[in-house]
């Protein structure tokens, strides 16, 4: 009789000890998705501002070309070129 109560008290504490390990292990799990979640919008905030950069100097690019393309089109059709100090930096 008593031996069957220890192994009760046997299986209970294993049963315990796997479930704190299953809560750990879960804990651990959540803790690292939330480190992995902030590390993601980290660098999302970091990178906007070098992909705004970016996409100003290419509209500024594009612009540069529109203004070209313009000025060889009035040339090739003989009009005077309008002056243009809005685009002159």
């Amino acid at each position: 009789m008593e031996k069957q109560h220890e192994q009760k008290l046997e299986r209970l504490h294993k049963v315990r000890q796997h479930g704190r390990q299953v809560e750990l292990e879960l804990l651990h799990k959540e803790q690292q998705h939330g480190l992995q979640v902030e590390l993601e919008r980290q660098c999302e905030l970091e990178q906007r501002p070098m992909e705004q950069q970016l996409e100003r100097r290419l509209r500024g690019l594009q612009h540069v070309r529109c203004m070209r393309r313009r000025r060889e089109w009035n040339r090739q059709l003989g009009l005077l070129e309008p002056s243009l100090p809005s685009c002159r930096r």
